[in-house]
């Protein structure tokens, strides 16, 4: 009940702030969500405190809207409406600052179910709506159920010495487990006049999102975008600069249906062991451009999936995880999966300046676009990728001064990987079981090194197909694609894509040789080897099985005819001629010590000791 009271108190106090007044919270209070004020103006909104939300995800304070286009019910933690030069901020600056604490493992619940159980349904931590002038400095975000921050329809907004942080375990950098907090973005913004600098971001999701504008769809029978930009949704005029981050990269995107994205800036960024690197997406859509874009000054350390992608947005948006929207998230690993350019999406003028990838498991990237509307004005200058030390090789708390240092702790993790640790030891207990029963009966006995085989064929193919294009995407003198795209390198690029026009100086040009792939780097080989190890584990003990039975059933047939003529039992000619098959003996001593061996053959077959 104290959650729900204070929720209210905060309401109510909010709307009741006048001009020129500041709001103090600097206790640590426990509420729910559902926290939304209108029209606030020439407020302050000191928070040294903390504001912790509720883990009670069922009494969490819905909508009574049931028809919501995005098709989300729950309120978001804190919404401010119509807010115009407010500013929030704290006394000391993060993570001694302010704290907004989302508890979002709460919503994550176990790894991969938790979302299936809540999809989108999930609350942001903080969302402004068409704000003008606002500032936010100094305060924590922690643990976001879904997007931390969405500030939308802005004129005017002010990002400094914020801290965001989404985690789920210790791990430095993104395990599965860690990316099953999905759609915890860091910032996604939309407006004009957006200015966020010395901030640090550490998220499974998109660290920063420039997003498209405010629904305004312009009429389906109006062909010509251009003349209609004022009806347009648009975003553009932004600077992101001195930001330590890693999640799914800075990013542009996703954007949709007329809308564009105009004049956007990032430099001076490090990103730390991040998924994706540099960013651009668009999802399915019609007459949408992202134009003008610079990335300039960006170091990034061991991204572990696409250093660069410019391209549709490679998401999903709903349960099915390999859906492509317009490109799969299992894309390009799981055969079947799809990944295209967007032909209605305009690329036009991105720079990529100063741009050094060290170590990238996955090579360049992806440059991919329709070839019906390629990129143009694409300009790659000094944008390198090393095999050599890492950037920031020290403590990673060195690298994000602004995150808490607490060790992070999860009980649905915890929880889940014992589960699955049981779910494997009963799995094994019962497969033993299985196979004991299965091999003491002949019939199943002499079918078992078929079925290995067959295994042992489709794992090849499986893993076979898995090695090649992890290989191939980790090739670091590569671009995984390139295509549908109209650029130069300039500079001191190197590895220049193999669509560019290559305008790099001549010491550029010369192979690293540091970075020299070795065979079981290269694809084809790589992917042979891996092959070729499943089959000795599985094919060739199954074609062993096939032989030695076979040689046993040659020596018994000797047997039979060195038998026919002489005067032995019929008991003691068995009993010779299963001598051949030593391990007969052994499984029906085993299964008769669990009464599962018929008491008459145990016997017969026991008699050969005397032989």
């Amino acid at each position: 009940m104290h959650e729900r009271r204070n929720a209210l108190i905060l309401n109510a106090t909010l709307q009741n702030l006048r001009p020129n007044q500041t709001l103090v919270i600097s206790q640590r209070y426990h509420l729910l969500g559902g926290v939304v004020a209108y029209n606030l103006s020439n407020v302050t909104i000191l928070l040294d405190g903390q504001l912790i939300f509720s883990r009670r995800t069922r009494q969490w304070p819905r909508s009574a809207d049931t028809n919501r286009e995005d098709g989300r019910q729950v309120l978001e933690c804190i919404h401010l409406i119509d807010p115009v030069n407010v500013t929030l901020t704290s006394s000391h600056r993060s993570p001694l600052g302010g704290i907004l604490n989302g508890q979002g493992s709460a919503w994550w619940g176990f790894p991969l179910i938790g979302y299936v159980r809540y999809n989108e349904d999930r609350p942001r931590l903080m969302r402004i709506t068409r704000g003008t002038n606002i500032v936010l400095e100094n305060w924590l975000l922690l643990d976001s159920p879904y997007w931390s921050t969405l500030f939308e329809e802005m004129n005017g907004l002010t990002i400094r010495y914020v801290g965001i942080q989404a985690r789920r375990t210790n791990r430095d950098g993104h395990s599965l487990m860690d990316l099953s907090a999905f759609n915890t973005d860091g910032i996604d913004v939309t407006g004009t006049n957006v200015h966020a600098h010395d901030c640090n971001i550490w998220v499974q999701d998109d660290v920063i999102a420039v997003k498209d504008g405010p629904i305004d769809y312009v009429g389906d029978d109006d062909d010509d975008a251009d003349a209609n930009r004022g009806r347009m949704r648009r975003s553009s005029n932004m600077i992101f600069e001195r930001i330590n981050a890693t999640g799914l990269g800075l990013t542009i995107g996703s954007i949709g249906n007329y809308s564009e994205v105009l004049n956007i800036t990032f430099r001076d960024c490090y990103l730390h062991k991040t998924v994706k690197g540099i960013y651009t997406k668009f999802r399915t859509s019609n007459k949408t451009r992202i134009e003008d874009v610079t990335f300039e000054n960006i170091v990034m350390d061991a991204p572990s999936q696409f250093a660069i992608w410019l391209g549709p947005a490679q998401q999903a948006d709903s349960a099915l995880i390999c859906h492509a929207n317009p490109c799969s998230l299992c894309w390009p690993i799981v055969p079947g999966s799809k990944c295209s350019g967007e032909v209605n999406g305009t690329y036009r003028d991105l720079l990529l300046k100063n741009v050094q990838i060290n170590r990238p498991q996955n090579g360049g990237g992806v440059l991919m676009a329709s070839a019906d509307n390629p990129m143009r004005g694409v300009i790659f200058d000094g944008v390198k990728v090393g095999c050599g030390p890492l950037h920031h090789d020290g403590s990673v708390t060195d690298a994000f001064p602004l995150l808490p240092r607490e060790d992070i702790f999860d009980i649905h993790v915890l929880i889940f990987q014992l589960m699955c640790f049981c779910g494997l030891f009963i799995a094994g207990f019962i497969c033993r079981k299985i196979s004991l029963r299965a091999w003491s009966q002949i019939r199943y006995r002499e079918r078992a090194p078929w079925a290995l085989l067959f295994l042992g064929i489709l794992l090849s193919f499986i893993i076979g197909h898995i090695a090649y294009f992890t290989l191939a995407m980790g090739r670091a003198e590569n671009y995984f694609v390139c295509e549908g795209v109209q650029g130069q390198a300039i500079g001191d690029t190197f590895p220049v894509p193999s669509c560019f026009d290559d305008h790099t100086n001549i010491g550029a040009r010369s192979k690293d040789s540091s970075c020299s792939t070795p065979v079981w780097r290269e694809p084809v080989g790589g992917a042979t080897i891996v092959s070729f190890v499943t089959a000795l584990v599985c094919i060739v003990p199954a074609i062993s099985s096939l032989l030695i039975r076979h040689t046993h059933q040659q020596k018994s047939q000797s047997n039979q005819r060195a038998l026919s003529g002489s005067d032995l039992t019929a008991e003691e000619a068995e009993a010779l001629n299963m001598r051949n098959k030593p391990s007969v003996l052994e499984d029906c001593r085993a299964a008769w010590a669990e009464n599962e061996c018929d008491t008459g053959v145990a016997m017969v077959r026991l008699r050969r000791q005397d032989i």
